[in-house]
């Protein structure tokens, strides 16, 4: 009895040291969760701080940006102005040029009507037959071609069949390899399946074997006399037994102590399982929810791709209209120079022939050849200029020699190349040789010219990027192919590791399973080792088991050693005789005496240790069980975790996805519109290029009523009638223009609606589009919301569980109690039947050390509750803020909603205002027509007036004399109105001051004109004198050329035979004649020039006046094109505006996902720390548990054995031996606490 006190006493003391280590520890736990949740509360703030400051930085960078916007739509433009200005430039210099090709035609023209009349004819009847013959070549050619291209076509197809064959093998291969390695891989798993399995039936028929010994049977049904006999077998003293079952009994509590704790560990986790069932299947539920949310965003994001893959199919397309656009343009543009260069250089041959021409400055070679840098500049300024026929036809001659030059070098490249390239090739030189060899007239000669120059810069400019190419590729070629190289070493390299990774953690677990089985293995060993012995010796897998084992095999060893002396023993007596018979039969019967208690004894430790085998294989299988179960949880949480983290790292990909697509789609808004402003730039200087080319015609008109009316002043009366008619063509070619002109300006307006229109049905489905957005995005909140309520609820039924738990407790705990206070009462009348007062007080001691360890256990219950009050509060304040954020979200987006309902009404007071200005162009069209039709009968009433002015020359020169007056008069109108446009607008202002330039020119130039035409008149006078001056000398020489015939006839008739002299006469008369044709030649070409020179005064005239007339109309355009633009810079804000509105929905539409991204990292986080300091806090509550239960029955088995030690004195007698060398063990042990304390502070304080 005494020593079980002690021991009770020494458990309560350890459980209380113990209960004080884990108050100890939940005071440092409480103390650390405040302090992170302080943290938590810091760095909230912290975030809040960094979300405000990233508000700040992207507020500022979308005004950067507006401001940006601003600066490059005015740059934008400038440019446009700019672009006009050149365009207009561009225009004036086309136009002179065609007077410039004009004026050349006519000199070229008189010249060959002149000399080749009969020429002409017959070259048009060769051409015409060289001309059917060509067409018949073509078609046979371009059948031939079509062949080439069908057979090509075809031979494309069957490859492609070819192709789709071999991936549609491939990948038949590669789902057959995919499907045999996922059939090796279920085969090997169920192979280990199988294996597991087999070692569970050893296991269990191992188990079966042990428990069907006869001994472990009889000890079943009565242990207590299995062990008395075999202790009465075993022939040990008293001591011997003590000590043995001094060890027996504490080997027994150690073993009860591990299998209770397990038990209630156990339980534990089967409790926290039962409690965490719900919010598993909430997980379960919130991962669905979220992998539905990814598949509809996946959907999205899917939609959003191919949207973007049909914008860059569009952007591509356009990219490649304006490639071909920006080609053509490049081409015209290098036309136009080599034109312009060509019209100078005649020009000034023109000049030069005139004796006006200026001295051209002769720049060195080598500076032309450093300024010359590409080959297209080479060709621009060598192959282009011409002086007459001659030099035209050597340059044909050359620019063939160099195309045949540059399509031999590509054959021969291709021909190393490719070998099915020939034919092409072939074609391409029989092409020249026909169509670009054979010419009929100047203008086809020089049409072929220009054909022939932009073939050979686009030959030029491919060979000079090919050549840069090459040389790129020669530099780069290493370079890629060693990143190719190293990025495909790099990608085996991560897939082998990926797969030593996959190997390496199947060989940990194979090894783990390896040591399972070895240790099974061993312990199946030692077992079947100690059956096979028979039970003598005994091994157990601790060092208590050891021990007893070494124990037993001293005892065996000692009784073998003893039969053999006793064996020799008697061999010695029979040789000695009768007297030491009596000694042999008395030793004889001691040693069966000693056998009897020597195999009692062996048996009740072989029941006894059969017993603890049973109980460590339960133990073993237990812990066993819990190991796996652990893992199989750690496992299953590692693999959630990863799985999370990959749906984290997919979402977080999706986003940036879903901002790369946004800022796309942004950019490819802003190119659309640049496209469409440069577009509309586009149609304006089409419509300029128009109008410019209708004043053109005008002018040509003009300029062919001039030569009528020089005509009609020479031949006075004769062709008057001509003069009308051509008139009356030129109004009807006026009269087609102006209705063209109606027509096309009807379509221009009604291509406007339409834009207008689809911008308007474009902005619609965006603002519809961004409406269902952010409905989605309420209607997340509101789930979340929902899911946050189902929380709290749960959380409040959680916690009215703990308080009924907490009541059961508590009744439970009276319970106890009142059971405690039955069984101190029990123990009471025991211990005054048995044992004296000093029993009394230590049962009480120990009775009240285990209330105070309950009411310990009930104060940390109790503190457990107030941590979960604070959890419940800080969860509904979260609950509440996020019903306050949804609040706000549900405001701001019925704000958004007023403010997008409004625009869409702006938009269609905008549209109903376009569709009142287009009623309102309309209207002014109609009036225009009207003006026009007035301005018809006004011109038309003009008509007869001059008409009837057209009677003299001198009457022409004072018309001409008034209308230089009028013009004048008009100048000075239209820079008024020039100053008053400025006024109005200041886009107008560069247009009105270049017209009052123009003006001043127009000036200046008829000034010109009147000093030109009186230097014309005293020029014809004196050419009229002269006239007549060689008319009287050519009647002189014919009258002399006459007689000097006949006289010569006389003398050919009188005398055959003359001299010398007489034959020399003649033939200087000869000469003199050919002299005088010269220089009467020479006198009807300047007589002719000077007609031209006239004919070209008069025709600077009539452009004048028609300039006039086009200022007027420019000035009368500049007003309507105000309007226009006010209306249209009224739609260029709507725009913007829509725009803004756009930017701020996308910047709060990030601050939202930015927001929501964070407080899901939150509640992880809470999740994760909630979860890791309540895993600790039950596995310290475990463990108590488990102590408690163990001291419990440690005490109930005590209760049981007291009233049978009470009967028994000698028992009594041990139980007091047993306390004394307890109590002697705790002295010691205390002793050495005391002094392992002392120098462990000795180590604190150095």
């Amino acid at each position: 009895s005494l020593q079980a006190k002690c021991e009770a006493l020494a458990q309560a003391e350890d459980t209380q040291s113990k209960q004080a280590d884990l108050t100890h520890k939940e005071k440092l736990l409480e103390s650390e969760r405040a302090l992170i949740s302080k943290q938590i509360v810091d760095l909230n703030a912290e975030l809040f701080q960094a979300n405000n400051a990233l508000t700040k930085q992207r507020r500022e960078a979308t005004n950067q940006a507006i401001v940006l916007q601003t600066t490059i739509s005015e740059k934008e433009e400038e440019l446009r102005i700019l672009k006009e200005q050149t365009v207009k430039l561009q225009d004036q210099s086309n136009e002179l040029g065609e007077k410039l090709a004009t004026l050349t035609e006519r000199l070229k023209e008189q010249k060959a009507e002149e000399e080749k009349m009969q020429e002409d004819l017959q070259q048009q009847l060769n051409a015409q037959t060289s001309l059917a013959d060509n067409y018949k070549e073509r078609l046979a050619e371009s059948e031939a071609h079509s062949a080439e291209l069908g057979g090509a076509v075809r031979e494309l197809q069957r490859l492609l069949q070819e192709a789709t064959s071999q991936y549609g093998e491939l990948e038949s291969r590669l789902n057959q390899n995919e499907q045999d390695a996922a059939n090796t891989l279920q085969a090997n798993q169920e192979s280990i399946k199988a294996l597991k399995e087999e070692l569970k039936h050893a296991n269990l028929l191992l188990e079966a074997v042990k428990q069907e010994s006869s001994e472990a049977a009889v000890s079943r049904l009565s242990p207590m006399a299995a062990s008395a006999s075999k202790l009465l077998k075993s022939g040990l003293t008293l001591t011997q037994l003590y000590t043995k079952f001094a060890e027996v009994t504490r080997e027994l509590i150690v073993e009860k102590n591990e299998k209770e704790t397990y038990k209630n560990e156990v339980e534990t986790l089967r409790k926290e399982l039962e409690e965490k069932v719900p919010l598993i299947q909430k997980q379960k539920q919130e991962y669905e929810y979220t992998l539905s949310s990814l598949e509809t965003l996946k959907a999205k994001v899917n939609q959003l791709e191919e949207e973007n893959t049909k914008l860059k199919g569009k952007s591509s397309d356009a990219e490649a209209m304006v490639e071909r656009l920006t080609q053509y343009n490049k081409r015209f543009n290098e036309t136009i120079k080599d034109l312009s260069r060509q019209i100078c250089y005649l020009l000034r041959e023109v000049e030069a022939a005139k004796g006006n021409g200026q001295p051209t400055i002769d720049i060195p070679p080598e500076v032309r050849r450093a300024e010359m840098k590409t080959s297209t500049e080479v060709i621009s300024k060598s192959m282009v200029t011409f002086k007459g026929m001659e030099e035209l036809k050597l340059l044909n001659l050359r620019l063939l020699v160099s195309l045949m030059e540059q399509l031999g070098s590509k054959k021969s490249e291709n021909e190393k190349s490719l070998i099915s390239g020939k034919t092409e090739e072939v074609n391409d030189l029989t092409v020249i040789k026909k169509y670009l060899v054979k010419f009929e007239n100047i203008e086809q000669l020089q049409l072929i010219n220009l054909q022939m120059l932009a073939s050979l810069k686009e030959l030029n400019a491919e060979r000079e990027r090919e050549e840069l190419e090459r040389e790129s590729r020669n530099a780069e070629g290493v370079d890629t192919r060693d990143s190719q190289k190293l990025k495909e070493l790099q990608d085996q390299v991560s897939r082998l590791d990926t797969k030593v990774e996959d190997l390496l953690d199947r060989e940990k677990f194979l090894m783990k399973q390896i040591e399972v089985i070895k240790n099974q293995r061993d312990v199946y060993h030692k077992l079947f080792l100690s059956q096979s012995k028979g039970g003598s010796s005994i091994e157990v897998p601790k060092e208590g088991g050891t021990q007893n084992v070494e124990t037993m095999d001293e005892t065996s060893t000692k009784g073998e050693n003893t039969r053999q002396n006793s064996e020799i023993k008697k061999a010695n007596d029979t040789s000695d005789g009768t007297k030491s018979h009596r000694m042999v039969e008395d030793l004889r019967k001691e040693f069966e005496i000693y056998r009897q208690e020597r195999t009692a004894n062996e048996k009740l430790l072989v029941e006894t240790v059969a017993k603890l085998r049973a109980d460590l294989g339960n133990a073993v299988k237990d812990r066993a069980e819990l190991t796996s179960r652990a893992e199989y949880n750690q496992a299953t949480c590692d693999r959630l975790k990863s799985r999370l983290k990959a749906i984290d790292l997919e979402r977080v990909s999706l986003e940036e996805r879903c901002s790369n697509y946004s800022t796309a789609i942004s950019n490819l808004e802003g190119n659309l519109r640049r496209v469409s402003n440069e577009v509309m730039d586009l149609l304006n200087k089409l419509s300029i290029a128009e109008i410019t080319v209708a004043n053109l015609k005008e002018e040509n008109t003009f300029l062919k009523q001039s030569e009528s009316r020089l005509l009609k002043d020479i031949e006075l009366h004769k062709k008057e009638k001509h003069g009308q008619e051509l008139l009356m063509a030129s109004l009807e070619a006026l009269k087609v223009k102006f209705e063209c002109a109606e027509t096309e300006a009807k379509l221009k307006l009604e291509s406007k609606l339409k834009e207008v229109n689809n911008e308007y049905s474009c902005l619609k489905r965006q603002l519809q589009e961004e409406q269902d957005r952010k409905k989605g995005q309420m209607e997340l909140l509101e789930k979340q919301t929902s899911t946050a309520k189902q929380r709290l609820e749960e959380e409040r039924s959680l916690r009215q569980k703990t308080n009924d738990q907490l009541f059961k407790c508590r009744t439970e705990l009276k319970e106890s109690d009142q059971k405690m206070e039955t069984l101190t009462q029990q123990l009471k009348f025991s211990i005054n039947q048995s044992q004296p007062v000093l029993d009394r007080e230590n049962k009480i001691r120990e009775l009240e050390m285990l209330i105070k360890q309950k009411d310990n256990t009930i104060k940390h219950l109790e503190d457990q509750m107030a941590v979960n009050k604070t959890c419940m509060s800080e969860v509904s304040e979260n609950l509440q803020r996020t019903e306050k954020h949804s609040a706000e979200m549900k405001q701001k987006f019925e704000s958004y909603k007023q403010t997008s309902e409004k625009k869409v009404s702006d938009l269609q007071t905008v549209e109903n205002d376009l569709r009142g200005n287009i009623r309102n162009l309309e209207t002014k069209l109609k009036t225009i027509n009207a003006h026009e039709i007035e301005e018809r009968a006004a011109r038309d009433v003009e008509l007869s007036n001059l008409k009837n002015r057209m009677e003299s020359l001198g009457s022409v020169l004072n018309d001409a004399k008034e209308r230089a007056v009028k013009a004048e008069s008009e100048a000075k109108e239209a820079a008024a109105g020039t100053k008053i446009a400025e006024g109005r607008a200041d886009q107008l202002g560069s247009e009105n001051n270049r017209l009052i330039q123009d003006l001043d020119d127009i000036r200046s130039a008829l000034l010109a004109v009147k000093t030109e035409l009186e230097a014309t008149k005293l020029e014809n006078s004196q050419l009229k004198e002269k006239i007549l001056d060689l008319t009287k000398v050519n009647d002189l020489l014919h009258d002399q050329i006459q007689e000097l015939g006949a006289k010569a006839g006389e003398g050919a008739n009188v005398s055959s035979n003359g001299n010398d002299d007489s034959q020399k006469e003649p033939e200087k008369l000869l000469e003199v004649l050919k002299i005088m044709k010269k220089e009467k030649s020479a006198a009807d070409d300047e007589i002719g020039n000077l007609r031209g020179a006239k004919t070209q005064l008069e025709s600077e005239l009539g452009m004048l006046k028609n300039q006039m007339k086009e200022m007027e109309l420019k000035i009368q355009e500049g007003e309507t094109s105000r309007e226009l633009q006010s209306e249209i810079n009224i739609k260029a804000k709507a725009l913007n505006e829509l725009t803004e509105n756009n930017k701020i929905l996308l910047e709060e539409k990030k601050s939202l996902e930015n927001k929501l991204f964070t407080i899901e990292q939150q509640l992880s986080n809470i999740d994760t720390e909630i979860i890791q300091t309540s895993k600790v806090k039950i596995t310290e509550l475990e463990s108590t548990i488990e102590r408690l239960s163990a001291e419990n029955i440690a005490l109930k088995e005590e209760s049981q054995r007291w009233p049978y030690q009470g009967s028994n004195q000698e028992e009594v007698k041990r139980l007091t031996k047993e306390k004394e060398n307890l109590s002697n063990q705790l002295s010691r042990e205390k002793e050495q606490n005391q002094l392992a304390k002392s120098k462990v502070e000795e180590q604190l304080a150095q």
